[in-house]
Formats: structure tokens, sequence, C-alpha cells
């Protein structure tokens, strides 16, 4: 599912669905009012048959049907400028990430809400909340993980070697700190923090895995006004939840500071 109700050159943009079948996709786009708005903070969930079964914007849970699940709603509530974003969904990109345990019938969603306890400008807490499939509700809602200054689109995550388990890597703000998270469909573990040897004062950009899970890969902007970029590269071992051997690179383009990836 797309986010935004926009328009660009007649073509339709946001509200949109990719159906997968098999050997591609199609794409429609779905104007009906019933549906939530999505911003920037949205992820949604299928079945291993491809079967439609929530969607969040950060704000809700809701199902296919576009109902509100139960329990499902207030995620990321409460602090003051929560009602801004209720009748659009929550704005922080890289916000929220599920992981799906299916021989437990339960997805687990970890997101990121602002916290306004220290500097607004980077502080946000990791939430926890989980959801059980049949029937479909909230089981657990906001339960904090992690509370620090952390980059707001920093947020990544693989699966683990093991073909089970997860890992999740959360960058803290403008420092050389990785905080690093085994997921398992019994726990949250912090494993491991990493340091790296470079104070990261990257801009924007977006934080990723190649689809083998092997690199972890950081973008973005670190001189703006010069139209200066950076691109970091690590090695990650999908066993021991392990950053190694960064190498990076610049380069001088027309980009934004939040896109790359």
């Amino acid at each position: 599912m797309g986010y935004g109700n926009g328009n660009v050159q007649g073509r339709p943009l946001g509200k949109s669905v990719l159906h997968f079948n098999g050997s591609g996709f199609d794409t429609s786009y779905h104007p009906n009012p019933l549906w939530y708005e999505l911003w920037h903070t949205n992820t949604s969930l299928s079945d291993t048959g491809g079967n439609f079964i929530c969607y969040t914007n950060g704000i809700g849970i809701y199902n296919s049907n576009h109902e509100l699940i139960e329990n499902g709603d207030s995620l990321n509530c409460c602090n003051d400028i929560f009602p801004d974003y209720y009748d659009y969904g929550y704005a922080i990109p890289q916000g929220i990430i599920n992981f799906t345990f299916f021989n437990k019938n339960q997805t687990w969603f970890i997101h990121k809400t602002l916290d306004f306890d220290v500097y607004p400008a980077a502080s946000f807490k990791l939430l926890l909340t989980k959801i059980k499939h049949s029937p479909l509700k909230v089981v657990k809602k906001n339960q904090l993980i992690l509370k620090d200054t952390l980059y707001a689109l920093a947020t990544a995550s693989t699966r683990h070697a093991n073909g089970r388990d997860w890992w999740l890597i959360q960058q803290k703000y403008k420092s050389n700190k990785y905080f690093i998270y085994n997921i398992s469909e019994n726990s949250i573990n912090s494993d491991s923090t990493y340091f790296d040897n470079w104070i990261n004062s990257i801009i924007g950009g977006q934080r990723l895995f190649t689809p083998d899970g092997l690199k972890y890969i950081e973008t973005g902007a670190y001189d703006t006004s010069a139209f200066r970029y950076l691109i970091r590269i690590f090695d990650f071992d999908r066993c021991t939840g392990t950053l190694s051997n960064p190498i990076h690179f610049e380069f001088v383009d027309s980009l934004t500071a939040s896109t790359g990836a």
C-alpha cells in the first residue's frame, strides 16, 4: 500500500495496492474514503498465502476491511503533538517494521515515536506493539524498548542466519554508536553495541540491508550547502549480529537530504 493522496500528471498517488500474483504484480488505486490516511510511518501484513491481514499508519491498526482492530488505537500515543497526526498518520520515515511469527500466530511491530522529555530534534523511543492474527487484536501496545537520542531514519532489519529470528539496528544521533537487537519469537535482546571509529554526522538519507543481509548500508548528506553526500557500507555477520569493515565514499549531487537508498 502507498501513502499520500496526491496526483502527478494525471497519475494517482497513494492508497495504491500491489497485487502479487506469483510471476509479478499489478497495481490498483483505491480512493475509498473509508481507507485511513497513510503518511511516512506505515507498514502492511499478509499471510503466507498472500492474503491481506492488516495495515497501520503509525496511529491505528486496521484490518482488510479498513476497520480498527480490537485495541488497535493510539500507537505512538501520547505526547503534545500526537493529536496533530491523528487524522493523517504518523510522520517518521522508516518509523515502523513488522516481524511476523506465523507459528506463534503473531506479529510484532517495532515503531519509533518522538520523545519530548529531552531535546526534541533527536529524541526518540523505540516501542513494541504485538498483535495476534486470529482473532485479530492487539495484545501489547507501546512497550518501551529503547529511549535515547536516535536518528529518525536509521532503523533497519534483516533475517538471522538461523532462518527464524531477526536482527534490528538502530543508530544513535550524531554518534559512532549502533544499537543491535536480536528479535526472536519470545524476546527482544540487545545482543551487542557497535562503536564505529567515525562519528556519524549524516543528515537524512536511509539505512538498509542488502537482500542477503550481508551488507548494511547508510546514505545521506553531510554538507547540504555544498551538495556533498556520503554512502557507507559495512559487513554484517548474520550469525553473531556483528558490524565490521566499514568503507565509505563521498560524492557531489543535487539530491535532497532525505533521499537515496
